[in-house]
């Protein structure tokens, strides 16, 4: 069944990502990194979650735009 993340950076270093990650988990959210390739370049995607419903992710979505003055993609979840 597919669940919800929410996407908080797309970044093009591994190091970043993983910075990134760290701060997110201090401030207590579950985040974590995934590796993609996309027209053969590589990017290390940071996100939270997953959310059961679109509603939760989008409440986590929220937290994060107040909190992290980012702007996040809530997207489906296949695992």
């Amino acid at each position: 069944m597919p669940t919800w993340v929410v996407q908080v950076a797309s970044l093009g270093s591994s190091q970043a990502a993983a910075d990134l990650e760290q701060k997110l988990r201090g401030d207590g959210f579950s985040a974590f990194v995934e590796k993609a390739e996309v027209r053969g370049k590589t990017y290390y995607r940071v996100r939270v979650g997953p959310n059961a419903d679109r509603a939760s992710a989008e409440q986590t979505a929220d937290k994060l735009r107040q909190k992290q003055k980012v702007e996040p993609l809530v997207q489906r979840y296949q695992q």
